[in-house]
């Protein structure tokens, strides 16, 4: 069985009023926050992408790239899902319970 995952988009200042407007995008797992993806618009590393995954887990670091920077917005954007599916890799108990209630939410053909 395959698990699709469904990652949504949004403007990160439609969900959080506090932030200014502008090149600035949060990633959804359902309703789980899992990141964000904004460009640099000031200074030595103006015109980068930074993503940052903040789905965590309890226990040590992760060993795995958490945040970084990309030339192109899509380039952030995949890093931060490959890391989000590295992270829900790890089998930890709420992963792996996740994974069970997504699996019995899938409709069956």
């Amino acid at each position: 069985q395959i698990n699709v995952m469904k990652i949504i988009w949004k403007l990160t200042n439609e969900v959080s009023p506090d932030v200014a407007p502008g090149p600035d995008f949060t990633a959804f797992d359902g309703q789980e926050v899992i990141g964000r993806v904004r460009q640099v618009e000031e200074g030595p590393e103006r015109g980068l992408w930074l993503w940052t995954m903040t789905a965590g887990q309890p226990g040590p670091d992760a060993a795995h790239a958490t945040s970084g920077r990309a030339a192109e917005r899509g380039k952030a954007g995949r890093c931060l899902i490959q890391a989000y599916r590295k992270l829900l890799a790890h089998p930890t108990p709420a992963r792996v319970a996740k994974r069970r209630l997504s699996a019995l939410k899938q409709p069956r053909d």
